[in-house]
């Protein structure tokens, strides 16, 4: 029949958009670990900043600038979403990374406090670009393979940070300026940018593809209605409102938030408290990603496998081990010889 497919024209069309369902992927990790390369390059020079006397910038300014930009994300992830939903993902992606190149070099090049500030939030505007990921991670893969494929961008994401850090170090602690150190990865990501127009389309239907596949096609495999499903917005906040779940969730949200931002801090904290030298502090801040990596490998390996109670185990077990974590950082503020040998047989990475 001159409508049938071909066994043979089936399994091609397979092999082509499995490959060009990694090409997306390849193209949207680099494209946001390079944001994050960005961002990390700016924060990790902190110390280094402190030192210079051109600039006005203390723990003050710090600590208002990490502030305000955290409120930029937020007005990010909002404004990426909405226009990601008019405008396609891939222009909005295009869009913010090359802004975020560009407010990464603005803030290489100015000299008064303000300027840090305004071009640091504009910079966080723009690194939320999370919305308009998963808009096109969905697009692309099927919705069976979320998880694989959410978790691995995580991993990979956590990764990208422990060597951005790891190399933001390295440059510091050879003496490259901090200005210079802001600027590679900006330069880096128009390169990103460029390589991402060849690698990352809209959907496979832009490529002649199958869509994915967004829902189990079987009826016995046809999700229960939510009790949301028919209410409007505002009723559906109210019943959220009303259910304890919800505020234990977004209290343990909030309170982990908080826990993940000292990290931010931490290139701060080793240079003040254990007088380390900026290159110094800012590999020893790779550790604390590092860390998150272990955590995601042993609670992605662990959780499918276990009953809702001993989840509940788990993840308070890893609560309890943060907590006890920043406290021996509270508690101990020197180090011995044999960990100082450690961090610089650390920073003796490239």
């Amino acid at each position: 029949m001159a409508g049938s497919t071909s066994p043979k024209a089936q399994v091609v069309s397979g092999l082509s958009k499995r490959r060009w369902q990694w090409l997306a992927f390849l193209g949207l990790f680099l494209g946001y670990w390079g944001s994050v390369f960005c961002r990390t390059a700016t924060e990790a020079v902190m110390p280094a900043m402190m030192q210079d006397k051109t600039i006005q910038f203390d723990k003050r300014t710090a600590g208002t600038m990490l502030a305000c930009g955290n409120g930029a994300f937020i007005v990010g992830k909002i404004l990426c979403g909405i226009a990601s939903e008019s405008f396609g993902g891939t222009r909005v992606l295009t869009v913010s990374l090359l802004l975020v190149a560009f407010f990464a070099v603005a803030y290489a090049r100015v000299y008064v406090a303000s300027m840090l500030i305004g071009s640091y939030m504009l910079l966080k505007l723009f690194t939320a670009i999370w919305p308009a990921v998963t808009k096109l991670l969905s697009a692309w893969f099927d919705k069976q393979d979320y998880g694989k494929v959410l978790g691995g961008m995580s991993i990979g994401f956590q990764a990208g940070s422990v060597i951005a850090t790891v190399l933001i170090g390295s440059m510091l602690s050879r003496g490259l300026h901090w200005r210079t150190v802001v600027t590679i990865p900006a330069v880096a990501m128009v390169m990103i940018v460029c390589l991402k127009q060849f690698l990352l389309y809209e959907s496979p239907s832009k490529l002649g593809l199958a869509p994915a596949a967004r829902e189990a096609e079987s009826p016995e495999k046809k999700p229960v209605d939510h009790p949301m499903d028919k209410l409007s917005l505002r009723q559906a906040l109210v019943y959220m409102m009303e259910t304890p779940a919800f505020w234990v969730v977004a209290v343990a949200s909030m309170a982990l938030s908080g826990v993940f931002e000292l990290q931010i801090f931490m290139p701060l904290y080793f240079k003040e408290v254990l007088q380390l030298t900026p290159g110094e502090a800012a590999q020893a801040a790779a550790l604390s990603p590092a860390g998150a990596i272990v955590s995601l490998v042993i609670g992605g390996v662990l959780y499918d496998r276990l009953r809702r109670q001993e989840k509940c185990i788990m993840i308070s077990t890893f609560l309890v081990i943060t907590v006890a974590c920043i406290g021996t950082l509270w508690r101990y503020k020197t180090w011995t010889s044999s960990s100082l040998s450690l961090l610089r047989s650390f920073s003796a990475f490239p």
